[in-house]
C-alpha cells in the first residue's frame, strides 16, 4: 500500500494524484516517493456549483476546479484554459 499527503483522487502504475486539506494538488511518484506540488485550487463556495475533477494524463495531469476553470500540468509546466470548459472523465 502506498500513501499520499492528502486524498488520493487518481492513480496509475507509476503516479498518484492527491488533493490535501489546503486544496494543494500534487503528484507522488510511486517508485521514488517524490512529491511534486502542482498548484493550489480555490476552495468551493456556495456559488460555485461546478463539480471538480482531476485526472492523470500520459505527461502530467488535468484539473477542473469548482469555479469552472481547467488547468493542465504537463512536463513540469502549469497552464490554464478558458472558463466553463469541462473534463469528460471516462473510466474503463
Amino acid at each position: 500500500m502506498q500513501r499520499a499527503p492528502g486524498a488520493i483522487v487518481d492513480f496509475d502504475a507509476t503516479r498518484i494524484v492527491f488533493l490535501d486539506q489546503y486544496y494543494q494538488l500534487g503528484i507522488v511518484d510511486r517508485a521514488t516517493e517524490l512529491v511534486t506540488c502542482i498548484g493550489e485550487l480555490q476552495p468551493p463556495t456556495p456559488q460555485t456549483a461546478t463539480e471538480d475533477c482531476r485526472a492523470l494524463t500520459p505527461s502530467g495531469a488535468v484539473m477542473q476546479s469548482w469555479n469552472g476553470y481547467l488547468f493542465a500540468w504537463a512536463n513540469g509546466r502549469f497552464s490554464t484554459t478558458a472558463r466553463r470548459g469541462w473534463i469528460d472523465a471516462v473510466r474503463g
